[in-house]
């Protein structure tokens, strides 16, 4: 079918697409008459610089790390260690109770370490009633537990685990749920 009409040859929807082509910015330095001298200077000493960095073998430096080439890893036995502000996602050396609520059912009572033992384990009991407090709320009634989990780097991690509903499992899956 052939329509011979100007309306439909101006509308968007049967015009080709358009090309979305990046234009390329160049720059380039301005200098002064009068200080062409140091800046010829600087950019020979640049360049020299990068040849005796090719020349040398080393690849870029990145925060004080040489990077590229294999010199870290890639070959057989070498691993990189993750730093140790990442906590680890393998299993934690030590774990201890600090606080726990009872089911509805069994009375909902709270039974929380005396501050004596909090400070023997290194957790400030100030920050255990703040996240008891916090739990209460959160767990609405349900039993749930307050624990610190002490890494292999030794970092220590306060964790609440609420319990899940009657039901069964809860939304994710699980048993219960963390807070």
């Amino acid at each position: 079918m052939v329509i011979y009409t100007p309306r439909l040859c101006n509308d968007v929807a049967f015009l080709p697409p358009r090309e979305n082509k990046a234009h390329p910015i160049t720059c380039k330095e301005i200098v002064s008459e009068s200080s062409i001298p140091q800046w010829e200077a600087r950019k020979r000493a640049e360049h020299e610089r990068k040849m005796v960095s090719a020349a040398s073998g080393r690849g870029p430096v990145v925060a004080g790390i040489e990077v590229g080439g294999m010199k870290q890893v890639g070959k057989e036995g070498q691993r990189l260690e993750p730093p140790a502000q990442i906590a680890p996602q393998g299993p934690t050396t030590r774990a201890e109770l600090l606080a726990r609520q009872d089911p509805p059912e069994k009375g909902g009572k709270v039974y929380k370490l005396p501050a004596a033992e909090l400070k023997k384990l290194g957790v400030d009991p100030k920050l255990v009633d703040e996240a008891v407090k916090e739990l209460k709320t959160v767990a609405a009634g349900k039993a749930w537990k307050l624990e610190v989990f002490e890494s292999p780097t030794g970092g220590k991690e306060l964790r609440g685990v609420v319990e899940g509903d009657k039901k069964g499992a809860d939304s994710d899956g699980g048993e219960g749920g963390e807070a």
